[in-house]
């Protein structure tokens, strides 16, 4: 029986990391481009939530067919945020200079927009394909508003996509790739609750 047992844990885990790895792969490669970001991310998402949720298995099919539908939306939400960051950063390298008190608070307010930054866009990547909104100027509406109203969650997400790609680039470089695969899967564990009470309280 114990034996029965742990075959169908080592298969049911071995099933769900094939899954984490290919869809983080997936993930990546077609990111390279660079503006097809934003669809690779919310096309890996969809196809990840579909996996978790209704333990949909046709990855591939459900990739290449969300990176279609939620091409332009997504496309779009990643390009308004990119000329943000990129916009943010330079300004982060400017007050970086000094150490003058004005440096410091520019800084320090620089560093926190650029965090509210990456949440609204990694929240934009899970709500699109979650299809809680229709439009890009209402996907990051309601990124925002989600971690206002549901803020347990929106940290949880956040420490997923700062800390542990971070950390993992300090020890761990050579499975980056599979990352977007494994942080996707981690955040759907909790995400349809977290959509559920949102929904709920707010919509």
């Amino acid at each position: 029986m114990s034996k029965k047992i742990d075959k169908e844990f080592v298969t049911l885990w071995s099933e769900r990391l094939t899954h984490m790895l290919v869809l983080g792969f997936l993930g990546v490669i077609f990111s390279l481009p660079v503006f097809t970001v934003g669809a690779s991310m919310s096309a890996m998402h969809k196809a990840m939530m579909l996996y978790v949720v209704q333990e949909d298995k046709k990855i591939f099919r459900n990739y290449f067919s969300a990176f279609k539908t939620y091409f332009k939306q997504s496309t779009l939400i990643w390009i308004i945020n990119l000329v943000l960051i990129l916009v943010l950063s330079f300004d982060l390298l400017f007050y970086g200079e000094s150490s003058s008190w004005i440096q410091i608070l520019g800084t320090t307010i620089v560093t926190i927009s650029l965090m509210v930054i990456v949440y609204e866009m990694t929240m934009s990547f899970v709500i699109v394909p979650a299809e809680l909104t229709q439009g890009v100027k209402q996907t990051i509406i309601i990124s925002l508003h989600f971690g206002l109203k549901c803020p347990y969650y929106a940290l949880m997400m956040l420490i997923l996509h700062l800390v542990i790609p971070g950390l993992l680039i300090l020890f761990m470089v050579p499975i980056l790739v599979f990352v977007p695969g494994i942080l996707s899967y981690l955040s759907w564990q909790f995400l349809p609750k977290a959509f559920e009470y949102y929904q709920k309280k707010c919509l």
